[in-house]
């Protein structure tokens, strides 16, 4: 219990500190206060992290949204535009990946550029036919390549 407590309580911290760049500091824990009262109905399936951020960036953009209506804002905010927040979520979440990738070419450098190929847009065919295996042995290789990389993220705190 103490450790799911830890986690939240990181998981906070790390919201707070991105809230911060993107919201005023007094509307931070307006902001942060629903992403956390939701976590315990996030989707299992996804990473904690991923989950919350998703809701952090909903959040901000209701506040944002909110501010549109003033005349002052409204005329130069469109609501189609992305916020700031997403792409920089998405390069923070870019390079957390890059980071494993990189660890997990030390362990396993087939296994990287497996995933490294695949994550260019290669088909495992194609990735098959480069190395010369059969696609069931790609397969296979990549299951544990997968595998591996998955408890790096989960080590680094990107996964739960």
């Amino acid at each position: 219990m103490d450790e799911d407590l830890r986690r939240k309580e990181l998981l906070k911290l790390r919201l707070v500190e991105v809230a911060k760049r993107r919201v005023p500091a007094d509307v931070v824990d307006a902001v942060v206060e629903p992403v956390l009262d939701g976590i315990n109905g996030a989707d299992p399936a996804l990473p904690l992290l991923r989950s919350a951020l998703t809701a952090l960036r909903l959040s901000i953009r209701q506040y944002y949204e909110g501010l549109a209506d003033s005349p002052r804002l409204g005329q130069w905010q469109s609501t189609d535009a992305p916020l700031p927040a997403e792409s920089l979520e998405e390069e923070e979440l870019r390079t957390a990946c890059t980071s494993a990738l990189r660890e997990l070419e030390e362990d396993s450098p087939a296994a990287s550029r497996y995933l490294r190929q695949l994550a260019g847009g290669a088909t495992t065919a194609e990735v098959a036919g480069r190395v010369k295996i059969s696609p069931e042995v790609l397969y296979h290789r990549l299951f544990r390549g997968r595998d591996q990389l998955d408890r790096i993220l989960v080590a680094t705190g990107v996964r739960t």
